[in-house]
Parts: C-alpha cells; structure tokens; sequence
C-alpha cells in the first residue's frame, strides 16, 4: 500500500535559477492579516501559519508568481497574479519542492 506524503509548507523551490526558502510564519498580530510575502531579495517566500491548508496552497503558488515575475523583470501586478494563482490552483498546480538549498539547475532534456 502506497503512503501519501503529507503536504509541507517549508523547503526550497528554483525561480529563474535561484533557490527561494518557503517557510511559514505566524502573524505580528491580531491585526496583521498577510496570507504570504515574497522577498526577492532575501529570495525567500513566507506563509501564514494560520490559515486553512488550501488557502496556504493557494497563498504559495501566488507568492512563487510574484518571484517569477519580479525575477524576470515582467509587470508584476497584484490582479494578474491572483487570477493566475487561483486558476493555477484549481487545475491541481503545486510547487516541485526539496528540502535543501541547491542553486544547481538540472539541463533541460
């Protein structure tokens, strides 16, 4: 019988070439509402502890658009990429994570 990975919101993912952290993070405060940030320069993705799995999933995939985007100098607006991660979503799109930093990028075949 085949042992389903359970998801993980920590690791690292390539963006153009560079090895972004993914971790989550607990708010500030009660009024500090982010669902997820994306710091290019620090090259590293945070994600809201607190919210239900499938809006982290939702969270990380428009966090990872937004390095994309910022990483390849194209317009980087806000209702573009949340239309692009919702739809990204519900087609079953999800982030090709490891545990390790790695700025190794495998050839394309």
């Amino acid at each position: 019988m085949e042992q389903k990975r359970l998801y993980t919101f920590s690791g690292y993912v390539d963006v153009c070439g560079v090895a972004y952290k993914i971790k989550e993070i607990l708010p500030c405060s009660r009024n500090d509402t982010f669902r997820g940030r994306c710091d290019l320069a620090l090259a590293e993705i945070t994600i809201n502890t607190q919210m239900p799995i499938e809006q982290k999933k939702t969270t990380e995939i428009h966090e990872w658009l937004h390095a994309v985007l910022g990483a390849s100098g194209l317009p980087n607006e806000e209702a573009v990429v949340s239309v692009l991660a919702n739809e990204l979503y519900r087609q079953g799109f999800t982030l090709k994570k490891r545990k390790e930093k790695n700025n190794a990028l495998s050839p394309l075949s």
